[in-house]
């Protein structure tokens, strides 16, 4: 879904116009007074929901909205609302390709890996009713022997993603490519 793009060179989430028409997102943005909470709210679907985000990395989504919430300004009480959860599903069901949930799939595995291998000391500890250790040590030094190969697929899985919602959207960074009409009709 082409309508937020983060545009690095001023750290801000640009929203294209036609995003206002659609009815989750135009709930969202008419909701405030302050054009600036506005953008903000939008900014965080962005942030929230985009495989692109910078923020993905936090797979637990609660912790991800609190420091969206801090990075982003919002007020200590502000929450996702029924408005806001809308906007984030509506966002998310229409950028969703089997590609990124397979994606999204593996980021969680490796976190999971992650939060094993953290439980290392406790696990070294761990001993069974003879008083033998459960788990051995070569399997924790054959888990870290595949962290870089993770990281190294991670980080492909990511590139291939992103050169895929380019793609869809019609566009090719170092290359002018548009969708069909786009640059418009020559009737000579």
């Amino acid at each position: 879904m082409n309508l937020f793009n983060f545009i690095k060179d001023t750290y801000e989430v640009e929203v294209a116009p036609e995003a206002l028409l659609l009815e989750p997102f135009k709930k969202l943005a008419s909701r405030h007074k302050n054009p600036q909470m506005a953008k903000k709210e939008l900014a965080f679907v962005y942030f929230f929901a985009d495989i692109r985000s910078d923020y993905m990395y936090i797979v637990d989504e609660e912790e991800r909205a609190n420091e969206l919430r801090k990075d982003l300004g919002l007020p200590d009480t502000w929450v996702i609302d029924p408005v806001m959860q809308k906007a984030i599903d509506f966002y998310r069901e229409r950028s969703t390709t089997i590609n990124s949930m397979l994606y999204q799939g593996a980021c969680k595995a490796a976190s999971d890996i992650n939060e094993y291998l953290k439980r290392t000391d406790e696990l070294l500890n761990e001993r069974d009713h003879n008083g033998k250790p459960v788990i051995d040590i070569a399997k924790i030094v054959s888990a870290l022997d595949k962290i870089p190969t993770i990281m190294e697929n991670l980080n492909k899985a990511h590139q291939k993603l992103i050169a895929e919602q380019q793609i869809i959207e019609g566009r090719s960074k170092g290359s002018k490519q548009f969708n069909m009409y786009e640059d418009g009709l020559d009737f000579e």
